[in-house]
């Protein structure tokens, strides 16, 4: 497996992209190269994904690698010799630029997401094949209204829980995913998650990045710690 991005930390962290299955037609698709899929990007214990979401708050999240239902294979993508600071600060930079509003099931989806992070981080790249079936449908999405694409089947919901569901499990609606993954945010109520995207107001900003630094901080001391 390749190493990538070192910055001479001395510990690497193998990364993968996770990829689950969206729907049981992948079984009989998926030797023509397509699929309906749904991924994630797998890091430093961590799964970074994107979906939908209303108003100006990031439709990025993290939860547990593998949370979600349909796990159909971990794509290796190589090793970074980077801190586990750099990249929280990588994933977070890259938040801002993927409001939940702006979610479209073929022009800007989960899998989109993993492709550019996985670009940041200096990985090899994503598979063609994750997200082959969307780039040939987004020629044709000026055809379909905004309530059939503007829901993503993997979200991060509001309410606590981790009921976690697939269009696999025929569930009555688009958005089939309705889990609880941890965001990069402040401390919030379990019924209310706050954005990722730092607030307007500098003093929350500035408060709520030393709180991400230092919660990096302590990672990398438990690891040296555990190391020694």
């Amino acid at each position: 497996m390749a190493r990538f991005s070192s910055q001479g930390t001395g510990r690497l962290y193998p990364v993968s992209l996770n990829v689950y299955d969206l729907s049981p037609l992948n079984d009989y698709i998926s030797w023509l190269g397509i699929g309906l899929y749904h991924s994630g990007l797998e890091v430093d214990g961590r799964e970074w994904t994107f979906g939908s979401g209303s108003g100006s708050g990031t439709g990025v999240f993290e939860c547990r690698p593998r949370e979600v239902p349909g796990f159909r294979q971990a794509v290796p993508l190589g090793n970074l010799d980077m801190t586990s600071l750099n990249i929280e600060k990588t994933a977070w930079d890259l938040a801002r630029d993927y409001p939940g509003s702006r979610y479209h099931l073929l022009t800007c989806n989960c899998n989109h997401f993993a492709t550019e992070l996985a670009e940041r981080l200096g990985t090899e790249p994503v598979p063609g094949w994750v997200n082959r079936l969307a780039a040939w449908g987004a020629w044709f999405a000026w055809l379909l209204p905004r309530s059939l694409t503007g829901d993503a089947p993997v979200t991060s919901g509001g309410d606590g829980g981790r009921s976690l569901t697939t269009l696999r499990e025929s569930t009555p609606k688009p958005t089939a995913f309705s889990g609880a993954g941890r965001n990069l945010r402040e401390e919030a109520s379990p019924g209310e998650l706050a954005p990722l995207v730092p607030p307007a107001d500098p003093g929350d900003r500035a408060a709520m990045r030393e709180r991400a630094v230092a919660a990096a901080l302590a990672r990398e001391r438990r690891q040296k710690e555990q190391a020694e």
